[in-house]
């Protein structure tokens, strides 16, 4: 194992010579004030479409998978520090907090409703900026703006994945000032894996710390335009395939609280959640468990069709998604010049 992981490491510059160090997600120190759901979004939206601009996408360390995001529609009220008295035109003008706050009100009224109720609590917080309905400084704010690839700092498995929606997040999450498939397809590779887990914590469950001061280290092999090309397209491709399978599954699970009778919260139980991994029988059999309801015939015409048919297309996908990758892991092994017994050898150590 230590000459595999001389190996893979020798005479190659680090990820953070090439690409520059990570970046750390942002704290609110509120996040019950500055995290919103869908519902709070389009409410403020509507009443005042000026505020779309410091609504931001958000994204929570539990929301990345492998290749994906499953968001769940966050939002981020986001005035940077030294934002007020810029829009103000008095940036070089000390501003009272109740005139800065009397100015905001008019200006986005709607935010300022949402947030008057945690006034209190935001001046306390560590993490402001010069009011308390800023957040603090942030150098790289543009970063957030711009295509990148996010990951979680906490692992059981590969967990990176390209935005290109100008996503925020949360500091449970990082991200790597890279843009190209390429990059992506090397950090979702069994060789990364295989190289992070032998240098990161590790914790409770079977997860991995990935610091930056971690993933910085990795080695970033030379690639010709060629092999950049093929292993950009084939980390695409996974992204693509992994998203599209999200989507069947999360079709099938958004509908499932329809099942659920009048007064009942109709929370779903993992096995719901994950509900592809059940044959029919056994979902209805959950659906009891879970809503204290049976399903009615009617019902049970109107879904059994459907959830076998998409169970299938998941399955399909799945099966096509874990070609691809084995499909990346080839290239990439080539580009680390391992023979068959290092392979090997390296497949076994992530079993």
């Amino acid at each position: 194992m230590q000459a595999l992981r001389k190996k893979i490491v020798r005479n190659k510059p680090t990820l953070k010579e090439v690409y520059g160090q990570p970046l750390y997600g942002l704290k609110t120190g509120l996040n019950a004030a500055f995290v919103i759901d869908e519902a709070t979004y389009n409410k403020i939206i509507t009443a005042n479409p000026a505020s779309l601009e410091n609504l931001k996408p958000f994204l929570e360390g539990k929301d990345l998978k492998k290749w994906r995001a499953e968001s769940r529609n966050l939002y981020l009220i986001l005035f940077p520090r030294g934002w007020t008295r810029q829009q103000m035109g008095k940036e070089d003008i000390e501003v009272s907090e109740a005139e800065a706050w009397q100015w905001l009100q008019q200006q986005h009224p709607q935010i300022c409703e949402w947030l008057e109720p945690f006034a209190e609590k935001g001046r306390k917080r560590g993490d402001k900026g010069e009011f308390w309905w800023e957040l603090r400084a942030c150098a790289y704010y543009e970063s957030f703006e711009k295509a990148k690839i996010v990951y979680n700092r906490f692992m059981p498995s590969p967990l990176f994945w390209v935005d290109t929606d100008s996503t925020y997040f949360n500091n449970a999450l990082n991200l790597i000032n890279a843009v190209s498939y390429y990059e992506l397809g090397l950090l979702n590779s069994n060789i990364s894996w295989f190289f992070l887990k032998s240098i990161a914590s590790a914790m409770s469950g079977g997860f991995y710390q990935i610091h930056g001061h971690v993933l910085e280290k990795l080695p970033i092999p030379k690639a010709t335009n060629a092999q950049q090309e093929l292993i950009a397209l084939l980390a695409e491709n996974c992204q693509t395939q992994a998203e599209q399978r999200y989507q069947l599954q999360n079709g099938i699970r958004k509908n499932i609280p329809s099942l659920c009778p009048d007064g009942q919260a109709p929370k779903l139980n993992n096995k719901l959640k994950n509900w592809w991994t059940l044959g029919f029988d056994a979902f209805q059999k959950e659906i009891k468990k879970q809503f204290k309801h049976s399903m009615t015939l009617d019902e049970n015409m109107q879904w059994q069709d459907v959830f076998e048919g998409q169970k299938q297309k998941i399955q399909s996908s799945s099966a096509e998604l874990a070609q691809k990758e084995q499909q990346l892991n080839q290239a990439v092994y080539k580009l680390f010049g391992l023979d068959e017994e290092e392979i090997k050898l390296l497949e076994e150590s992530l079993r």
